[in-house]
C-alpha cells in the first residue's frame, strides 16, 4: 500500500520549525520535485485524467509516503474518485480548508484498482472546511 499525506498551502514557517529554523539544510532539489508539472492545464485535458495520472506516477514511484500540495478543489475530486463509490464522507463534500493538512493511505490492488482506505483520512491541521 502506499500513504499519501496531502499538503495544502505548507507555509515556510512550518518547514523551517520541523527543521529547527535552519531552512539552509532544505535541499530542494531532494525534496520538491517538479518533473510532472507541465504549467498551465489544457482546456482539453479533464482532471479526472490529470488525476489518474497522477496516481498511476506515485505507484510507479519507490517511495511509500509523499507530501503533495495543492488546489482544495483538486483533492475534492480526488477523494470523490478513489474513496468506495456508495460512502458518505466528508472528504467527499468539503474542501480542505485554506492551509489546511490532511494524511491518508492509498492502496492498490493486483488488479491495479486504486482506493482511498476511509478509515486512514487524519486531520493533521484545519482539516475540511466548515
Amino acid at each position: 500500500s502506499l500513504s499519501l499525506s496531502l499538503s495544502l498551502s505548507l507555509s515556510l514557517s512550518l518547514l523551517q520549525a520541523n527543521m529547527g529554523g535552519h531552512m539552509s539544510l532544505l535541499d530542494a532539489d531532494k525534496v520538491f520535485d517538479a518533473r510532472m508539472n507541465k504549467g498551465n492545464k489544457s482546456p482539453s485535458v479533464r482532471g479526472s485524467e490529470r488525476i489518474k495520472d497522477f496516481v498511476q506516477w506515485l505507484f510507479s514511484q519507490r517511495e511509500s509516503k509523499f507530501v503533495v500540495s495543492g488546489h482544495s478543489l483538486y483533492f475534492r475530486w480526488f477523494f470523490r474518485m478513489y474513496l468506495p463509490h456508495g460512502l458518505q464522507h466528508i472528504a467527499k463534500q468539503k474542501k480542505i480548508a485554506n492551509g489546511g493538512i490532511v494524511a491518508f493511505e492509498v492502496v492498490q490492488d493486483s488488479k491495479g484498482s486504486v482506493q482511498i482506505l476511509p478509515n486512514s483520512i487524519t486531520s493533521v491541521y484545519l482539516g475540511f472546511a466548515k
